[in-house]
Order: C-alpha cells, then structure tokens, then sequence
C-alpha cells in the first residue's frame, strides 16, 4: 500500500534508509561511511515529513520502502526524485515500482512535464531500475561529495 508519509513514519524511514544504503552502496561509498549509519542517525526529524513530497510502501503494516522528490533543484520546471529505497529483503516486489508510479501520477498531477533522477554512475542497480521504469539517461554528470569521498553521478529523465 502506498500512502503519503507522516511524522510517525520518522523511525521506519530511518530503518529503510539505514537497510537500503547499507545494501546498495556497499563497495561504492567508504565503509567507514557505511558502518557508522543507524536507523536513528538516518531518520528525518519527524517536522521534516512533508507528506505532500514523501510516500511510503507499507507490507502487512511494516514501512519497507520510500519516495522523496519535489521541484527539481538544477531544474524547476522537471520534478526530481531526491530519494527512493526500500528495503533489501523486499528487492524485486515490486515496492520500488509502486513508489516510483506514486511519483509520476503526483507530478503529472502538479503539472510537471517529467521528472529526473541522480544515481551513482557504478550502481547498476539502480541504473536498470530507472530504465526499467522508462527513464534514459541524459548524459549529465557530476559528482556527489560524501565523508570526503567524490563520487560521480549521472542522470536519467522521464519525460510524459
């Protein structure tokens, strides 16, 4: 079930992020960058929740994945997913799929004529997920600075 987020979901978003950047950034980010993240140091402070730019995917009641996205911020006239993970033991469900849908119809809706992502240039995961979903890479490129590391990014639009 996809559903906006609210302040309550502070502490599960936390734990999916935690899980997903563990999981998905593991050889591509410093490990010691890795092993210091905690469900606690990784969750949004509750008043951060904007429920009208954050969903969330809920299995039998448990928060296994989320969305953030909003005005694009090299682009305001494209939306941007700023964030999107869901936890690894539920790959392949189709919850990152729903979230990624959840996106689209909310940006269509606000008047958007598409939406870009930034992904690591070495997460291939990731990179066949936006593909997947319709999204191409635009050949833009930068690099994400993290714990003193520079990693490149790279960018995929959709546009409807």
């Amino acid at each position: 079930m996809i559903r906006p987020a609210e302040q309550r979901d502070a502490a599960a978003i936390g734990r999916v992020y935690c899980g997903g950047w563990k999981a998905a950034y593991d050889g591509l980010m410093p490990d010691f960058f890795l092993n210091a993240l905690t469900p606690e140091n990784c969750a949004p402070k509750p008043d951060h929740i904007a429920p009208k730019r954050r969903f969330v995917t809920e299995l039998d009641g448990e928060v296994v994945g989320t969305v953030t996205f909003g005005e694009g911020r090299e682009d305001a006239a494209m939306a941007e997913i700023q964030s999107l993970y869901v936890l690894p033991e539920h790959w392949r469900e189709g919850q990152g799929s729903a979230l990624f849908r959840a996106v689209c119809e909310k940006a269509k809706e606000l008047g958007y004529p598409g939406l870009y992502v930034w992904t690591l240039a070495g997460n291939a995961r990731a990179k066949a997920f936006f593909e997947a979903m319709g999204m191409t890479a635009t050949g833009e490129n930068r690099e994400f600075e993290i714990a003193g590391s520079y990693l490149p990014e790279v960018q995929y639009q959709l546009n409807w």
